[in-house]
């Protein structure tokens, strides 16, 4: 049996590296032009598309992902103006990645749960986010960070999937540094409309990806109440039920 385990704990760790290299791989290669943007997203949909057999989602179901990513992105980047993209208004590799961050997470989480106990990773996160949080307060005046660490508090406190969103507030934050490190996006120094500063990236900014997940979660669960929307035996997959503590 415990054999069984540690073999399915390093396949599990083969998905994770593979997606990360694979988003990694997308900012390096970002530019401008209709074509190399066009080739980014084939390839983000491409991969996502591959990603999702191996949570049990349905093309259905990455559909729904998607369009949830797209109304996020344009709320948040259009329509509040929080960030800007640099190569285009919302670049169409963007709605994919962010399934493939939400795969990436679940997949890793799905690995922390036979190591670590929930009440570990969360102690853990709790002081690493607090510790990130209070530093870009002091060094950087980030009052726009703290809120949303706040928020991404309150998704941890109330979540039955902590190890979920451990995985995703680490991926999140390395993702949001690498991207506006090599200038992929921006974060606005102050938010529009009320005038909070803010840093760049923000250091609660993992709060907008636990958004996306907890989300797509619950849109999820409601989906596959409808008669035949589902594949026989994915209603426990795709993070619905499998990292429930």
């Amino acid at each position: 049996m415990a054999k069984a385990v540690e073999a399915f704990a390093a396949k599990a760790l083969v998905l994770p590296f593979l997606l990360g290299s694979f988003l990694l791989t997308i900012l390096l290669l970002d530019g401008p032009g209709v074509v190399r943007q066009t080739s980014l997203c084939i390839s983000a949909l491409g991969a996502a598309w591959l990603a999702i057999r191996h949570v049990s989602l349905t093309s259905r179901e990455l559909v729904i992902a998607i369009i949830l990513a797209t109304f996020g992105e344009t709320i948040f980047s259009r329509g509040c103006a929080m960030y800007t993209y640099r190569y285009a208004l919302i670049p169409a590799y963007v709605p994919p990645g962010h399934v493939l961050l939400y795969v990436l997470s679940l997949s890793t989480a799905q690995h922390l749960k036979l190591k670590v106990p929930s009440t570990i990773a969360v102690a853990l996160l709790v002081t690493v986010g607090t510790s990130v949080t209070v530093a870009a307060i002091l060094c950087q005046g980030d009052l726009s960070g703290a809120i949303l660490w706040l928020w991404m508090l309150l998704f941890i406190s109330r979540s039955p999937q902590p190890h979920l969103l451990c995985a995703c507030w680490a991926y999140s934050i390395l993702l949001e540094i690498l991207g506006t490190k090599l200038g992929n996006w921006q974060w606005k120094a102050h938010v529009p409309f009320v005038g909070i500063s803010s840093s760049n990236p923000p250091a609660g900014v993992a709060a907008f990806y636990a958004l996306f997940d907890v989300a797509l979660l619950s849109i999820l669960r409601w989906y596959r109440r409808i008669p035949f929307s589902t594949p026989t035996g994915c209603e426990q997959a795709g993070g619905l039920t499998t990292l429930t503590s």
